[in-house]
């Protein structure tokens, strides 16, 4: 599923604001890491910034020592292994995940903790961190993306969505075709007002 997304800046002060778009994890998982996604930066009053999210995931095997392995299709409802090969390290399909909403990662290396990195549309969407041998990641994601306004954080960059200052904004993706994401609020003084996400021109499957 591909859904195409439109971003329109119709804020009091234009582009002052950096917008962080992520996705959520929906399993309680410890070393998983929220990655931003995507942030849009330098977008004027009434400009407009399209992009497209799509659930056609890709897998990358990561290390202590900043490698990665080439990208892997990663439906979801399937499963990988991080194996020992005579180059080194490597990943492989290993079929079903016993869950088809999730897409696994299991390290069968007998030393070394690595990293599972998720990709779409050629960003990093999430992240899983120190894998020891015989342990198994698994991710699973909330059907919607969270929007919000920050400062400081840079796209593919993990951080904590706790420590945001301002309110998170869940934007549902269930049956979705298209949609415009319209920015409102802003401003300075005693007439500014929170910003706030709304979806319009929503357009189904």
């Amino acid at each position: 599923m591909q859904v195409r997304l439109n971003f329109i800046n119709r804020t009091v002060n234009g582009n002052k604001a950096s917008i962080l778009i992520f996705q959520d994890s929906a399993l309680a998982q410890p070393m998983l890491s929220t990655v931003a996604w995507k942030v849009i930066r330098h977008c004027g009053k009434d400009c407009n910034h399209p992009f497209f999210y799509s659930q056609e995931f890709e897998i990358a095997l990561g290390d202590s020592f900043g490698n990665y392995s080439p990208r892997m299709p990663a439906p979801r409802g399937s499963q990988f292994a991080a194996s020992a090969c005579v180059v080194g390290r490597h990943l492989q399909l290993r079929g079903d995940a016993g869950n088809n909403r999730q897409i696994a990662m299991r390290n069968e290396l007998a030393r070394g903790a690595v990293s599972a990195n998720i990709y779409t549309g050629g960003r990093l969407l999430a992240s899983r961190t120190g894998i020891a041998p015989g342990q198994r990641a698994v991710f699973e994601f909330k059907p919607a993306l969270s929007i919000g306004v920050v400062n400081g954080i840079d796209e593919g960059q993990l951080f904590d969505p706790g420590a945001i200052d301002g309110a998170l904004t869940e934007l549902p993706l269930s049956g979705l075709a298209s949609a415009d994401i319209v920015m409102t609020g802003g401003g300075a003084g005693d007439t500014a007002t929170c910003y706030e996400f709304r979806l319009e021109n929503l357009q189904r499957v």
